[in-house]
């Protein structure tokens, strides 16, 4: 197995940069949205090497603006074959339109509105303790055996959806260490009002396979289109 070193992983404002033809300072921007992950030394920041080439070849700028957060979820509530009831009736036709119309390969870039992400570390005892919270629900690799084989490990051990108000909580109380090169949790904010999905615990099967295409990863990415092949 190869071992990635320190300057495999990371690499400098610059030479993300240079990466992504944008200037530093729209690294930094990028930093401070949650856009692009990073950790602290020092005063500088060095920026994880995975999520500059997942913006790079994945989020890859192309054509056709974001779907706003609402209408993100109704694409992945009609793709789990369920009703999202938040929107008009004039809505989900264009919902419908929208999955007609555009493949699984895009959906990381059109729905990239849903959530905000954050990626940290956590003790493992208040890993197992969030699982349990009200509000929590698995996703993407915590949730895939939910629907089939699980995956092989990978450097994030878990993956959740969970309330601003929890996550501000995790983030006062100091539970969570966001400024780390040793990440073991992923946690995603949703940017709507609304509770999506009520008592659930895991995430609908759409929902599932939308942030599996997100990791940018292999494994992930075939997982992904199995369970879409399974839905719509």
């Amino acid at each position: 197995m190869i071992q990635l070193t320190a300057l495999d992983r990371y690499q400098t404002t610059a030479q993300a940069a240079s990466a992504l033809g944008v200037s530093t300072e729209q690294v930094r921007e990028l930093i401070r949205g949650g856009k692009l992950r990073a950790v602290k030394v020092g005063r500088e920041a060095l920026v994880d090497s995975a999520s500059v080439r997942h913006r790079a070849h994945v989020l890859r700028p192309q054509p056709g603006r974001p779907l706003s957060p609402r209408m993100a979820w109704a694409v992945l509530w009609m793709a789990s074959a369920r009703d999202p009831g938040w929107v008009s009736a004039a809505e989900k036709t264009r919902a419908r339109k929208y999955l007609a119309r555009h493949r699984a390969e895009d959906w990381p870039r059109l729905l990239a509105q849903r959530a905000d992400l954050h990626v940290g570390r956590m003790l493992t005892p208040q890993l197992a303790k969030l699982r349990d919270r009200a509000g929590v629900v698995s996703s993407g690799i915590s949730a895939i055996s939910a629907y089939g084989p699980a995956l092989l490990p990978t450097e994030l051990e878990s993956e959740f959806y969970l309330p601003p108000a929890l996550f501000d909580e995790l983030v006062h109380t100091r539970r969570i260490m966001l400024d780390t090169d040793k990440p073991n949790v992923l946690l995603r904010v949703p940017r709507i009002c609304i509770d999506i999905f009520e008592r659930e615990q895991v995430a609908p099967r759409a929902v599932v396979a939308a942030d599996l295409l997100d990791s940018g990863d292999e494994r992930q990415t075939r997982a992904a289109h199995d369970l879409l092949s399974r839905t719509y």
